[in-house]
């Protein structure tokens, strides 16, 4: 196992000395692997160091980054009409928001509407990955509440009757909230029933496991860490490979018309 790990370390050495990298960039998909992240700031994260992996530059409609926050850093709220979905990787924050202080330790997440006042604290050194997007009102129903709750504390359910690959929902599904936040869970050998294809765009984090993933006609293998953008009418289909499971975080538009996105 030892000279796995070593033999692993230099091979990816090798190939960043060569210039190569597993991330894929194409017109309607993009693979982002950690083995080409750059970190950059933003004026709302002081003292944070953050990793953008899916921003509108590259076609999308919602921006999603890594957050490395030391301990004592504070978040405040993103641009005006942006909602903000946090997922804590692993660290601790205080949320301070309407009054209430709620704490996110590792799988906690809140949901955050936008044009909302709140701070997010690092309460030890903390890595979130981070979600933002113009939030699609839908006339005649009010604004989304805040969410917060923690996935490990969910119960999961088989996707459309396969117990081989089990589902959580994160945030309410009712019409004030116009995006979806899941994890999938693949046991091994699991996959998805079929192509998917449609107008959703999806951004997708995997946190354990890994297998390959198609996009357009593109086959790539995945692991823990790796973070997938895909384009409306991308199509999209996972097969889970390995010895444990496969799980992975996964945003897409909702509860919308087409048009209003």
């Amino acid at each position: 196992i030892l000279f796995f790990r070593i033999s692993k370390k230099r091979d990816l050495n090798m190939r960043q000395k060569i210039g190569e990298s597993r991330s894929k960039f194409r017109d309607n998909h993009a693979l982002m692997s950690p083995d080409s992240h750059e970190r950059t700031n933003l004026p709302n994260w002081p003292g944070s160091e953050l990793v953008i992996v899916i921003a509108p530059q590259m076609g999308a409609k919602f921006s999603q980054f890594f957050a490395h926050m030391p301990a004592g850093s504070i978040a405040h709220p993103p641009l005006e009409g942006m909602e903000r979905f946090i997922f804590v990787l692993d660290g601790e924050v205080e949320l301070s928001i309407e009054g209430s202080i709620h704490k996110l330790q590792e799988e906690g997440y809140a949901f955050l509407p936008n044009d909302r006042n709140y701070q997010i604290k690092a309460q030890i050194d903390t890595r979130l990955i981070v979600l933002e997007r113009p939030f699609v009102q839908l006339e005649g129903q009010p604004a989304p509440k805040l969410h917060v709750a923690n996935a490990k504390k969910l119960t999961a359910v088989p996707m459309k009757g396969d117990d081989m690959l089990m589902l959580k929902k994160l945030i309410p599904e009712n019409l004030t909230y116009d995006c979806e936040f899941n994890i999938m869970d693949f046991s091994p050998g699991a996959s998805l029933p079929y192509v998917e294809t449609h107008f959703m765009e999806h951004g997708l984090l995997f946190l354990n496991g890994g297998g390959i993933y198609r996009l357009d006609d593109c086959w790539y293998p995945v692991e823990k860490g790796d973070i997938i953008w895909m384009g409306p009418y991308c199509p999209q289909w996972f097969g889970a490979i390995g010895r444990s499971n496969a799980r992975y975080l996964i945003y897409k538009n909702w509860n919308r018309d087409p048009h209003a996105f």
